[in-house]
Parts: structure tokens; sequence; C-alpha cells
């Protein structure tokens, strides 16, 4: 029983591409596939084929690699997202004397037969060894269609959906990891002030008493303009009043018949005095709501949308003055509160205390990286939903509330 390491990209590459050439049958299972040379070479020779199972756990396998299973019925079987993990990296190749295999690290993607450090064992077993009986039943009980994909063009668009949403999750993580880079930048961040335990976050956000000022009201307030921005298509398509108050522009008497205080998350007297405002707001809504609509209304929120609605404000206002970073940041916060803090002159010097980051380096164009990635690393940010359902109220607000420990008048 031969056996051979492949522990390099080109002797693991060189190896699945000649058996899969050479091979009389074959009967893959792999969790996940991405287009690459030993995929371009399994499809080439679909005819040998009994078994290419591949899974789609988390939606990492390439919407493009399951439209080429697709067109092999029979041959090609998707597996369904479940419960259970499906995490194969087996590869069997019948020949007319022996069988090999390959088992090991290698899932079917450009990943591990180009970048990653992978090993995998090429092993030849007589053709009656019982072991590959048995590799090979488990093959047909794992492609059972209790167990697969019934594939559509609906299930399809659905998938790309996920795909996008969990592959921009994927790198926001791996962002976050690399930017981490020395023990004592890690210890340096567990330290600020800002990394609360949930607990601890949750006990001063709903500390705040006042007539005025409390959670509860806060969450009011946020809870309003969700439900405005769920129920309209977009800003632009909101009744005036409506984008007065999402604006911050409401009057006394709006705010006393809704009995909600508008200008929480960034008061908006200063930029009520600016013509250029108001008339966006009021008049030419269209802008605006072109700069929100960059923000998605659900989904992940990633630093490309932050610099891509950012640099529409900046166009919008056209040096006027009108658009700062305090507007900028509010109406984002309204937008998404678990994921934007309000940073204006009333919020901006108490916010970079417990950064540890002086306030002057706190702007429009350092905004995510400075304080919304610090804010996502904290404790209170990462723990998950809580039960209570108040906690949780206040979980999916809990970016936004943070201007009840920074927003000093």
């Amino acid at each position: 029983m031969a056996t051979t390491v492949l522990a390099t990209h080109e002797d693991a590459t060189r190896v699945l591409i000649e058996q899969t050439r050479t091979c009389i049958s074959a009967s893959w299972a792999v969790a996940w596939a991405t287009p690459n040379k030993v995929f371009d070479a399994a499809m080439a020779r679909m005819e040998v084929f009994k078994h290419l199972i591949v899974g789609t756990h988390g939606s990492q396998t390439h919407p493009n690699c399951l439209r080429a299973l697709a067109k092999h019925p029979g041959k090609a079987f998707i597996r369904r997202n479940s419960a259970e993990l499906f995490h194969p990296k087996l590869y069997i190749f019948e020949h007319a004397n022996c069988f090999s295999v390959v088992i090991g690290s290698h899932n079917l993607t450009r990943g591990a037969f180009e970048v990653n450090e992978e090993v995998s064992l090429l092993t030849d077993f007589d053709k009656t060894d019982p072991s590959v009986n048995k590799l090979l039943d488990w093959m047909k009980e794992a492609s059972k269609d209790m167990l697969c994909v019934i594939y559509s063009p609906a299930w399809l668009a659905e998938y790309v959906r996920l795909y996008e949403l969990a592959r921009q999750k994927r790198k926001e993580i791996d962002e976050l990891r690399r930017d981490t880079s020395s023990q004592a930048e890690t210890d340096r961040r567990e330290n600020l002030p800002i990394n609360l335990t949930w607990e601890e976050w949750y006990t001063r956000v709903s500390s705040e008493r006042s007539p005025s000022h409390d959670i509860k009201r806060r969450l009011d307030m946020l809870d309003y303009i969700g439900d405005l921005f769920r129920d309209y298509s977009c800003y632009a398509a909101m009744p005036q009043e409506d984008r007065m108050r999402v604006s911050g522009l409401a009057s006394k008497e709006m705010a006393d018949k809704d009995e909600i205080d508008w200008g929480y998350f960034g008061n908006m007297k200063t930029a009520q005095l600016r013509p250029d405002f108001k008339t966006l707001v009021l008049e030419k809504p269209a802008e605006l709501s072109t700069a929100l609509d960059i923000i998605p209304l659900t989904g992940p929120v990633n630093e490309d949308h932050w610099n891509r609605y950012w640099a529409e404000v900046r166009r919008i206002d056209d040096n006027r003055g009108s658009l700062s970073r305090g507007l900028a940041s509010r109406l984002a916060t309204v937008r998404r509160p678990d994921v934007f803090v309000s940073l204006n002159g009333a919020s901006t010097h108490e916010l970079a205390k417990l950064l540890g980051v002086p306030a002057s380096s706190l702007d429009g164009p350092t905004y995510w990286k400075r304080v919304i990635q610090e804010v996502q690393r904290t404790q209170w940010f990462v723990a998950e939903e809580p039960r209570d359902p108040q906690q949780a109220r206040a979980w999916r607000a809990r970016a936004a509330l943070l201007d009840s420990l920074v927003y000093k008048t």
C-alpha cells in the first residue's frame, strides 16, 4: 500500500489533475468548492464521476461552481446546509489495478491548491481492500436525495445573496484580525475604557435618568425612525414631517405631539440655521436619499459602505458647510443604530477618551477605523443578543446608545 505526502501546492494540484485525467471512475466529497485548476479538471471529465459531492455550509462554495455542478444531475450533488457541518476532503480514483485515495485537508478550492498551508495523503489500495468499499458506501449515503439540494434558479438566487453576505463578513473579520498585530496592541485595546462587559455597558447606558433623557425614550425614537425606513421605499419618499424627524429638524410642537425628543443622537439646532441643509431636507431630499441608500437597511455594513456614503455626503455638500460629520453620522446612526454612533461636537471629546485617541483624530475619513472598528472589538458589542426583552431591545441599538455615555451638553 504505497503512500505519498502532498504538502505543496504544486504536488497536490499535479496529483489531483493527473489522477482525474487517468482514472476510469471517480468519487469526490468536499466541504467547499471555488474555481481552480482541479475543479476545471473534474468538470472536463464528468463522464467518469459516480459522485461529486460539494457542501454549502456557511455559503462558502462559489456560485459559479454550483452552476457548473447543476449541469450534471445524477453525478454532482450539492449538500444542504444543515446543523451538522459537511466537512470531508475525500478524493477516490479507480484505476484498472487499484484505487487511489487522496484524503487530508485539501478542499476543492483555490485557497487549498494555491494559497493555504495544506497537507494530504495519496494512498493506493488493492481493488479488494475493504477500506475502499467502506469509503464508496459512505459516498452513496452522503449523496442521498434527502441530504441534497433540489437545484433551481430560485434556490441559486437566494444562495448568491447569502454568499455575498458571508463573503463580506469574512472579509471584515479577516481585516479585524490582521489589524490586531501584536500582544501589546491586544492588551491596549482590552484595557480601554470602552471595552466593558455587556453587563457593565447595559448598567451604564440604562442608568441615564432625567425628565428628558432615559434609555426608553432613546429607543422609542430609534424604533419610530426604524419604522419609517421600513415603511417607505427611501428617505425621499417619506412625508416632509417625517424627514424632519429623521434629520433632527422636528419642531418643539412635533416633539410634544409625538412625545419623543427628536434631538437625541446629535442635536441639529446649529444645522437648522443653515438654509442649504433645510432645503435638502424639506424641498430636495433626493440627494440625501441617494446617500442614505448606500447604507444597507439590513445585513452587514462595512467600511466601503461608510466611505461611499461619506464621499456622497461631501459631494452633496460641495464645500458649503451644510453637511458636517455630525449630521452625516447622525443620519447613519438612526438608520443603523446597531452599527453607528453619532460623532458631533458634544460627543467627540468623551468618545475619544473612551477610545484612547486624540479627539482631533476623529473625523469622517477616519470614522470607520478609529471609531466603528474599535467599537466592534469591544466585549459588549460582540456579546450575544440577550434573552431579556428590554436588554435585547438595547442590544439591537447598542452602537447608537453609546451616545448616552459620551454626549455632553
